[in-house]
């Protein structure tokens, strides 16, 4: 946590999980046992450990949407070290953690509360600690209470451990996390049944568990519904050791532990972290008798309700609920600047991010189509946001296609020449948008727009536009889409032991972009009819199309080529420098274009013959496109591509390509 902000978020979140076990508790409070009772409060555990939102999810997503709401609205007003008024929240530890000297009233509660931790903390070490010396004045007990201590291990296959007499002790009890000490009143005579639930306390870890709520309650020092909670746990922890020990007693046994929980109701005994005793307070105690009262009448078959509770209450508490989509918004009427739905619908935007690169892309291209000033904020890195949400609440919109006649239904858009940067985990592109329009002939004709981007994965995905628009008119010369060979290509160059190449590729990504009616689908650009303009920010690349040219030049001697009356190649993609692609499978050698499959991307063989007259030295492809089925480019994009060289039917080399320059 690295404001007061993701405190809120955090603590406000395990205190609605905690008021629905406290209320579910109450409803079963006799009907499931000890066990259940306790073990119930491990959900709440995993809430105060796991950063709320950690996966994009929430217990209640609306509390987060709330919370990045006022946080937006007080943060505008403030210069603050520790938060932003666009930085979306985002919890990565829950532990607080200072950056820097407070500046802000924000900063200052957030060092207030840290303050507190480490109070509450260190008071918690003191306390263990001190008791801790205070035992080093302890006696050896006498060998009256040795024997009892044997004799309750070896009755009831317990593991015995160092016992320590302190005069002046109202009650036995365990101390330690790692090495527990039996502490014990000094010259007394000791019952075996207050043993019995101070080992059986041993045996569970409850001294480790008491420390473990003990930080939580540090953590959350200043929320007085989890304060109140964890009191419950422990007075819980000592009920469920009570009916451990109430399972190994019978008859009047177990008469007489009840007979001394009575006699203890009246006694206030203070608990250091890291101990456990029989007595917890009268308070505490009385519960306790409560529930020994009900030992073995909770009815059968709730062992199978008690499971599907928990099972249902995991699911809700740690994997939780996807905030609304900001898709649900009107795509037609943006909301208006400083309006209550403008800053509610920009707030969950700034929640409810892009989880693919693909979903990144199509959000941002369709922000830009309809001029959607919430669909730009799910995708805009926080660091720009401020700078132009200033500028769209005075009407400017500077990511704007150029003034061509258009609409919603007949533009499109793809992702060229995606690629990764060197060691920084983003991604760069080049987004074209496809703009149909009406000769002056009345046929349709081509315009493209295109826009250098930048992808980042920052807790979700980021675009950032690298660039300004260009535009490619029509081709008067060539077909309606021949200016998309004005496009850019990716270059790779490599060069082998028989010759060099260099290939040029244009990698073209689309995200399905067809209504739900609709099913028509195109394979260099989305050409439905029916355009979806609701972003999928969640969505996959639903195909991969590349356009390539080959060309390879042959370096050895005359002689050796003068000997070469055939010459193939086939190329397949590589995703890491040591990977040899397998080319064998590829069937016969064969004239024509190349043919893919579409789960390895290996092509099959192309063959050039040369039989009645002499190979110039250069072999070139003019030209070939690929379906590929690369769902996650983010995972999985190609480094580059291997070449597999033939000569006279026979393999030659395999030559690998590595992307250069985007020329």
């Amino acid at each position: 946590m690295h404001n007061i902000w993701e405190f809120f978020l955090q603590t406000l979140d395990a205190s609605l999980l905690c008021a629905g076990l406290l209320l579910l508790k109450r409803l079963f409070l006799d009907k499931l046992s000890p066990r259940w009772q306790y073990g119930i409060w491990s959900l709440l555990a995993l809430r105060l450990l796991i950063p709320v939102g950690l996966f994009g999810t929430y217990l209640v997503p609306s509390l987060a949407v709330t919370l990045e709401w006022g946080k937006a609205m007080a943060e505008k007003h403030l210069t603050s070290a520790y938060s932003a008024p666009y930085l979306p929240l985002h919890i990565t530890a829950p532990l607080p953690i200072l950056q820097g000297m407070p500046v802000s009233a924000t900063d200052w509660l957030f060092a207030l509360y840290a303050a507190g931790v480490c109070f509450f903390l260190l008071r918690t070490l003191f306390g263990y600690v001190r008791l801790r010396l205070l035992l080093q004045n302890g006696t050896e007990p006498d060998e009256a209470q040795q024997s009892v201590l044997e004799h309750v291990c070896s009755l009831y296959h317990l593991s015995s451990c160092r016992m320590v007499a302190v005069p002046n002790l109202p009650s036995s009890f365990v101390c330690g996390m790692l090495s527990p000490v039996l502490v014990v009143p000094s010259g007394e005579v000791l019952d075996e049944k207050v043993l019995l639930h101070e080992l059986l306390h041993k045996r569970s870890f409850d001294p480790l568990q008491s420390v473990f709520w003990s930080v939580l309650r540090a953590l959350h020092w200043c929320n007085p519904l989890l304060l109140y909670a964890i009191r419950r746990i422990g007075n819980d922890m000592e009920s469920l050791c009570d009916q451990r020990v109430l399972e190994l007693l019978e008859g009047e046994d177990r008469r007489d532990y009840g007979r001394i929980l009575l006699s203890m109701t009246n006694e206030r005994y203070p608990r250091a972290p890291g101990t456990s005793s029989l007595s917890n307070g009268g308070t505490n105690i009385a519960r306790r008798i409560e529930a020994i009262v009900r030992f073995q009448t909770y009815p059968k078959g709730m062992a199978l309700v008690s499971v599907c509770i928990v099972v249902l209450l995991l699911s809700a508490s740690t994997i939780g609920i996807h905030p609304a989509e900001f898709t649900k918004t009107s795509f037609r009427t943006p909301p208006k600047p400083d309006s209550a739905t403008w800053h509610q619908q920009m707030a969950s935007a700034r929640i409810r991010r892009c989880s693919t690169m693909a979903g990144a892309v199509d959000t941002f291209a369709k922000a830009i189509l309809l001029q959607n000033p919430v669909y730009l904020a799910a995708v805009t890195p926080h660091v720009e946001q401020e700078r132009w949400m200033e500028q769209w609440e005075q009407g400017v919109f500077t990511l704007s296609l150029p003034a061509l006649p258009l609409s919603s239904h007949d533009t499109q858009y793809s992702l060229y020449n995606l690629h990764s940067l060197a060691d920084t985990g983003n991604y760069e592109g080049l987004l074209v948008f496809q703009l149909e329009q009406l000769g002056n002939d009345g046929t349709s004709q081509t315009t493209l727009c295109t826009l250098p981007i930048r992808l980042k994965n920052q807790h979700g995905w980021t675009v950032q536009a690298q660039g300004v628009f260009q535009t490619i008119p029509p081709s008067p010369t060539q077909a309606n889409d021949g200016n998309i060979a004005l496009l850019p290509s990716m270059t790779y160059l490599a060069k082998g032991a028989s010759g060099s190449i260099r290939l040029q590729e244009q990698l073209i990504c689309n995200v399905n972009n067809q209504s739900p009616s609709s099913s028509q689908f195109g394979t260099m650009f989305v050409t439905s009819p029916s355009f979806d303009p609701i972003p999928k920010p969640d969505a996959d690349f639903e195909r991969t199309w590349y356009n390539t040219s080959f060309t390879y030049t042959f370096t050895g001697s005359e002689e050796e080529r003068a000997a070469i009356h055939s010459v193939g190649f086939c190329y397949a993609p590589i995703f890491s420098n040591e990977e040899i692609p397998d080319f064998s499978g590829n069937g016969q050698l064969m004239s024509g274009n190349i043919s893919s499959n579409s789960s390895t991307g290996t092509g099959s063989i192309h063959e050039v013959l040369y039989e009645d007259k002499t190979w110039d030295g250069i072999l070139t492809n003019g030209g070939g496109g690929t379906t590929l089925d690369w769902k996650r480019l983010d995972k999985d994009l190609p480094l580059g591509y291997a070449v597999q060289i033939y000569f006279n039917g026979e393999p030659r080399e395999v030559i690998k390509l590595l992307r250069e320059v985007p020329s």
